[in-house]
């Protein structure tokens, strides 16, 4: 028997919590003065929405809000930083199946010899 299971993640360099992506940049060794340049690059920010609705001839404007997790859109550093913040997930499932990891896909194949 052979199963498979494909996970897309949508917006998913969206969901970088900044905390914990620190935390394994640390664990791989990144520390001192680039670990000080990171946490500048992602901690810190706001983001406010800005909407204008031309119809009504009316715009409405959102508080500031600090942002905790994520990286900055169409940023260089973004799609080096998704597989060390999900690096984990292969091997908390390689035990069991196999696991395919490509950007923000992953596919998990689990066979087993047993028909029942």
């Amino acid at each position: 028997m052979a199963c498979s299971i494909f996970c897309d993640m949508e917006k998913a360099f969206d969901f970088l919590y900044h905390d914990i992506l620190l935390s394994k940049l640390h664990y791989y060794g990144i520390s001192d003065k680039v670990k000080l340049l990171l946490e500048s690059y992602l901690q810190n920010r706001c983001q406010r929405v800005h909407i204008t609705n031309s119809y009504l001839n009316s715009n409405s404007t959102s508080k500031w809000t600090k942002i905790k997790c994520g990286v900055p859109q169409g940023s260089m550093l973004g799609p080096l930083l998704f597989p060390v913040y999900t690096n984990g997930l292969p091997r908390a499932v390689e035990h069991k199946a196999l696991p395919i990891v490509f950007a923000d896909d992953t596919s998990i194949l689990l066979t087993s010899a047993n028909n029942t």
